[in-house]
């Protein structure tokens, strides 16, 4: 489903290469982003928090961090996803996000497939639920008046 027009397609496979990756000129770096620009684009508080999401989701794999899909930077292709996934800037427009990331729609569906399914792998990968044990140790002591020590049942 692409939205360019099919003699604009052509047009932009007739260009050189060199050409294309001149004219795109977008490369964002980390000491650019405010803690702000962070929040409006994508919901995290800063840059460091958006950034431990991300390693969080890669299972700490720096390389996963890192692979990119596209022409995009690595850091330019988390904050699309994370700015796609929770619509803060653009309302989820595609053609907003075309003009911003100047690419079209084809690399941009294939960043979010590969970072959902990165997602949704780390998620798989936990447990649904803690242990007693797990939960008896973890909880805050306050609770330890409402449950039973020794069976770890609730006392009514």
């Amino acid at each position: 489903m692409d939205f360019l027009a099919p003699e604009k397609q052509q047009q932009e496979d007739q260009v050189p290469s060199r050409n294309r990756e001149k004219a795109r000129r977008l490369s964002i770096k980390p000491n650019d982003l405010t803690s702000m620009e962070v929040k409006c684009r994508t919901g995290f508080r800063d840059f460091p928090s958006l950034l431990s999401y991300a390693i969080v989701v890669c299972g700490g794999d720096l390389d996963r961090l890192f692979k990119t899909c596209s022409k995009l930077t690595w850091l330019e292709e988390w904050l699309f996803y994370f700015e796609f996934k929770y619509s803060f800037t653009t309302g989820g427009r595609w053609q907003d996000y075309e003009k911003m990331y100047k690419t079209s729609q084809k690399p941009l569906g294939k960043i979010l497939l590969k970072k959902l399914s990165l997602e949704l792998g780390t998620r798989d990968q936990w447990p649904m639920y803690a242990s007693y044990e797990e939960d008896a140790t973890f909880r805050d002591r306050k609770w330890d008046e409402y449950f039973n020590p020794a069976t770890g049942e609730r006392e009514l």
